[in-house]
């Protein structure tokens, strides 16, 4: 019913913002007219700190929470894979409690950190090798840009996720590792392929923390400020990444 509702509300608003280009041209394919959307992403804090290479990257990172549609059963599934073939390799599972994951028979190469103060966020970034996020594909993933990843690539860290719109379009096409949804088999051949190559890891990485200056909350300001008040003496208009 909310659904329903915000379709035939949105046609009505002078002005919607959204978060994205897949998330624009949904809203024009539900009767949005395009010269009142504006697209401005969130944004997230430039760090202080940079992610670097380890000796034998073999440590990976989940960050959000438990719902299927995060991408975490197939996540898990990967690991019980590579349990048995890659036992070097880990991950760290923050956000949801070990209750949470009770049905998912997390293997031994998986921690569960459950949920992580904001202040101490930033050093389990940096402690890890691989962020991974391997949402399936739906309506939903393909537009809901994922905000965790903007953390990641704040510090630079090398990502790993599904090829989706709304991740594309937030990482660049070489601003990550995107792979298409495949289950967990496919998914642990290319955490593996991922992690056997470090000079891909870290030229990743740095793309990334290239491109998330694009996100940082100075530029996001800017862009509202030209949207709102057009013809102001604004601050330089927002430069969003392109493909």
């Amino acid at each position: 019913l909310s659904s329903l509702v915000e379709e035939c509300l949105w046609p009505h608003f002078d002005r919607v913002r959204t978060l994205n280009d897949p998330m624009r041209d949904y809203l024009v394919r539900h009767g949005v007219p395009a010269e009142r959307i504006m697209v401005i992403p969130v944004g997230s804090e430039p760090q202080a700190e940079r992610w670097h290479l380890r000796d034998a990257p073999r440590r990976l990172l989940y960050v959000g929470s438990a719902m299927a549609w995060q991408g975490l059963p197939t996540l898990i599934g990967a690991m019980r894979l590579l349990e048995g073939r890659s036992p070097q390799v880990g991950l760290s599972i923050v956000g949801p409690s070990a209750g949470e994951l009770a049905g998912l028979a997390v293997p031994g190469n998986v921690r569960v950190l459950g949920r992580v103060p904001h202040a101490e966020i930033g050093r389990v970034y940096l402690e890890h090798d691989l962020f991974v996020l391997p949402r399936p594909r739906s309506p939903l993933t393909e537009i809901v840009m994922p905000m965790k990843i903007l953390e990641a690539m704040a510090f630079g860290m090398p990502i790993l996720a599904t090829d989706l719109e709304a991740i594309r379009w937030t990482t660049g096409s070489d601003g990550a590792f995107l792979v298409r949804e495949g289950g967990p088999g496919a998914l642990a051949v290319a955490i593996e392929a991922a992690l056997a190559d470090p000079g891909a890891l870290a030229a990743t990485g740095a793309r990334a923390l290239q491109r998330s200056a694009c996100f940082s909350w100075d530029e996001i300001g800017r862009g509202i400020a030209r949207e709102l008040f057009p013809g102001s003496e604004s601050p330089p208009p927002l430069r969003l990444p392109g493909p």
